[in-house]
């Protein structure tokens, strides 16, 4: 009975103030939206992310490799896509903790429909992603999302993985971030996260401060766009899209795996 109690205590006292936060700033990010605050809307994420930081007492360890000085004045990067591995659920709050800019996370679309949460993102412009029967509104909802943030001047959040990693293993990346890098000729920001599977494992619901292995976020070298011969057909366009954002991804796949390696 106690260790029952016990557990129940952790867990509302550590998602309680949790729901309180998501609460408070999914409102005014979407009362502030509506409004069209965008100074207070586009900065919303980034503090309800902080918060959510110091509420859960999670203090990452912050490092740079060589060739990542793109990552020491995170509030006035250049637009982009930033991408990271994915492991927990709570990759995308300490990442958003450290960028005081405007991104827009690609999110699956189920988030979009939980309450405060759900609402804000949605007025925000972020961008959800479609599965199963759903998929082909990608291409019709998901890149009209994807080309309006890029219009209004937003860095894009990408997990290349598609989804998180059970084992914290490195799973194969996906071509969607670096089809949008490439069409739109934008640097890719890698990050690599590592500690954050053993934090809040895979179906769990308490942060295991007490985990051996540090949280660990590593800036990587920043990816430019390739560079090709503009074709003039749209269909030769689309090509060549496909074939450099396969090299890309192909390069970004090499430079975690060297992370991974190292870490």
């Amino acid at each position: 009975m106690l260790k029952r109690l016990h557990a129940a205590w952790t867990y509302l006292s550590t998602w309680g103030p949790f729901a309180l936060i998501t609460i408070f700033y999914g409102g005014l990010g979407t009362i502030a939206s509506i409004l069209r605050v965008k100074s207070v809307s586009r900065r919303c994420l980034h503090w309800w992310a902080k918060r959510t930081c110091r509420s859960l007492g999670l203090t990452p360890l912050i490092t740079y490799a060589q060739g990542a000085d793109w990552a020491r004045d995170l509030a006035h990067l250049r637009q982009g896509v930033m991408i990271a591995n994915h492991a927990s659920h709570l990759d995308i709050i300490l990442i958003a903790a450290l960028a005081p800019l405007d991104i827009r996370i690609l999110a699956k679309s189920s988030l979009f429909k939980v309450p405060f949460l759900g609402w804000y993102i949605r007025a925000c412009g972020h961008i959800p992603v479609y599965r199963g029967a759903q998929r082909h509104l990608n291409k019709t909802i998901g890149q009209e999302a994807i080309k309006r943030a890029i219009a209004e001047g937003a860095t894009l959040f990408f997990f290349p993985e598609g989804t998180r990693s059970k084992d914290g293993v490195l799973r194969p990346f996906k071509s969607g971030a670096f089809m949008v890098a490439e069409r739109y000729q934008l640097i890719t920001y890698p990050i690599c996260v590592s500690g954050t599977s053993l934090l809040l494992r895979s179906g769990g619901r308490v942060i295991h401060k007490d985990s051996d292995t540090p949280c660990t976020i590593k800036f990587l070298p920043e990816l430019p766009p390739l560079i090709a011969a503009e074709p003039k057909e749209q269909q030769e366009i689309e090509s060549v899209v496909e074939e450099r954002a396969q090299q890309s991804k192909e390069r970004a796949e090499r430079l975690y795996q060297e992370a991974f390696t190292q870490a």
